[in-house]
């Protein structure tokens, strides 16, 4: 016995065969899609936690007058300032530039960060903050090769003067 097979016509096998590639692209850039809506959302979460982590307030002294914008490339970055009052005379600044961009500068700028609550004993001396930070990140980073700029001054009212480190080449004023 021989079993009979159906024929199609050409027209609608040529058509089932196209709606199929249509379904299976249209599949694949809605799941592209949904991925592309999860990640920007994630990286909106991330730009406000590292906004959060910058300080909200400038030191307020009557001999110097302190502003501060943060403006980053990308979502998130791996730029980073804070201040750090030592007393009633004097306030320390750090300036912070992580190589790179994006998400693992950026999580790295947020180790400086947790970095920066050890070494606050020390923000009498840039050089020592400098050493401390050395010492806390490669810890951490545990042999990874990063590359991060780190200015430390402390500014003393009176009498007026600045003391001042860095680490690598970045400048006072970035």
């Amino acid at each position: 016995m021989r079993a009979r097979v159906a024929c199609l016509p050409k027209g609608l096998i040529i058509a089932v065969l196209l709606f199929s590639f249509g379904y299976v692209a249209l599949q694949t850039v809605l799941a592209s899609e949904r991925r592309l809506l999860a990640i920007k959302s994630e990286l909106a979460i991330a730009r406000e936690i590292q906004a959060s982590i910058l300080p909200s307030v400038v030191p307020e002294t009557s001999r110097l007058r302190v502003a501060a914008a943060y403006h980053p490339m990308t979502a998130v970055a791996g730029d980073f300032y804070d201040f750090v009052p030592v007393d009633k005379n004097r306030v320390g600044f750090l300036i912070a530039d992580v190589s790179g961009h994006g998400v693992p500068a950026a999580l790295i700028a947020s180790m400086i960060k947790v970095a920066m609550q050890s070494v606050e004993p020390c923000a009498r001396d840039p050089q020592a903050v400098l050493h401390g930070f050395n010492r806390a990140l490669s810890r951490q980073l545990r042999g990874q090769l990063v590359f991060c700029r780190l200015s430390v001054a402390r500014y003393r009212r009176w009498p007026s003067a600045v003391f001042f480190s860095r680490a690598s080449s970045a400048s006072l004023l970035a």
